[in-house]
């Protein structure tokens, strides 16, 4: 039997140009990002307990893999992640991607415990309430 894991699909061999993300011009649309990753982080442990979440690992990659979500929106943010939902740890969460691509191997589950079930509730909050502004503003 013969298997490859090779793909012809170009989301593969697409390559970056080594420059950092540019804030975006459309941060409704960030945060909304944000909010709908934490809702689906929010899905997929629904009722579970903390300590459950290493026994599931296809939860625990939807989660992470969600967590990068935030951070990347938090990335294209940049100030206005500060000026319009402030009181946020926003230079945390603009690395946590960072940490979750370069320690995939060995991701301390009590940080990705902690981000769930103690931190995302507020910063949903926080985006809701920068969308609103937004709103008040447009």
């Amino acid at each position: 039997m013969s298997s490859s894991c090779r793909s012809t699909s170009p989301g593969w061999h697409a390559s970056s140009n080594g420059t950092p993300s540019m804030p975006t011009d459309r941060p409704a649309v960030r945060f909304q990002d944000i909010i709908e990753a934490i809702d689906s982080i929010r899905a997929y442990v629904g009722d579970m307990e903390p300590a459950d979440l290493v026994e599931h690992t296809l939860v625990l990659d939807g989660v992470a893999y969600c967590l990068l979500r935030i951070s990347e929106a938090a990335m294209k943010l940049g100030p206005a992640a500060d000026t319009l939902a402030p009181g946020q740890p926003w230079p945390q969460i603009r690395t946590v991607g960072n940490w979750l691509r370069h320690r995939y191997d060995g991701v301390d589950i009590e940080i990705v415990r902690r981000i769930v079930w103690h931190d995302l509730d507020g910063l949903r909050a926080a985006c809701a309430r920068a969308l609103e502004t937004l709103g008040e503003q447009g």
